[in-house]
């Protein structure tokens, strides 16, 4: 990320993410989408990371509001206005002395400034995902195939995306 901010005030370690370490990430998302300031689209963190968002919004005496997305047809929990989704985030980053350390993302997804993803070959209308054989061995009895492509990560301007790093969720 052109932008990474550190959970506990950047605490050297990592920390517990605090609310305040939440709204910074959110309004560091200030991708210019042809206006100041467009925002970030979505939070991404790992589903223990949802569940720790949940938590401090209740602690503070607030009830987490949880919105229908219709993409998912699943109620999504939203901080500040925001849906907060679950990603594939690693659990295990480390940061000074801390271990078991996770990120929080905060993404521009829509508008000429958005983040995406890019693939060469494959079917466009199937997002370029790939299914070939796996050529079969002869000492296994089992044959399979290979899913996946070729993705790259654009992000057309640093203000897209943001990154609470060293976030201690225990």
């Amino acid at each position: 990320a052109g932008q990474t901010i550190g959970a506990g005030n950047g605490n050297a370690n990592g920390a517990a993410p605090t609310l305040e370490d939440l709204h910074k990430l959110v309004y560091l998302v200030t991708a210019s989408d042809g206006c100041v300031g467009a925002g970030a689209d979505c939070l991404v963190g790992t589903s223990k990371a949802v569940r720790f968002i949940t938590k401090l919004i209740e602690d503070k005496g607030y009830c987490p509001q949880f919105v229908l997305d219709p993409e998912l047809g699943a109620p999504v929990l939203h901080f500040n206005g925001v849906p907060v989704y679950i990603g594939q985030n690693s659990s295990v980053e480390t940061k000074g002395t801390g271990t078991n350390l996770t990120s929080i993302w905060a993404v521009k997804l829509t508008g000429p400034s958005g983040v995406r993803v890019l693939h060469s070959g494959g079917d466009p209308s199937g997002f370029g995902i790939e299914v070939s054989d796996i050529p079969a061995q002869p000492t296994l009895s089992t044959i399979g195939k290979f899913v996946g492509g070729h993705y790259a990560l654009l992000v057309p301007e640093d203000e897209s995306i943001a990154r609470l790093d060293g976030c201690n969720l225990s």
